[in-house]
């Protein structure tokens, strides 16, 4: 069974670096510019891993996620990115 991943990023260039990336390493991508509910989500884990942009078009990324555990996403692995973080 091949593993699938969700990336959800508003940039173009890193959603497809992103998702050429997963795909090369095995994994069945679906990418998507916004955050909005799983489009597998049935109370289970709807993907292998979900990597989300921080700040997606359709609000924060920490929002999002946090809303897919609400509606009953079990997702365990997980990665956010963001492109003009600096450290303190």
């Amino acid at each position: 069974m091949q593993l699938r991943a969700f990336v959800f990023d508003r940039d173009d260039t890193v959603r497809l670096l992103l998702a050429a990336t997963l795909s090369r390493r095995g994994y069945e991508v679906y990418s998507f510019a916004g955050g909005f509910a799983c489009p597998e989500c049935d109370g289970g884990p709807c993907a292998d891993v979900i990597v989300s942009d921080i700040q997606l078009r359709s609000g924060s990324g920490l929002d999002f996620l946090q809303g897919l555990l609400r509606a009953g996403c079990r997702q365990t692995s997980v990665a956010l990115t963001a492109g003009s973080w600096r450290p303190p």
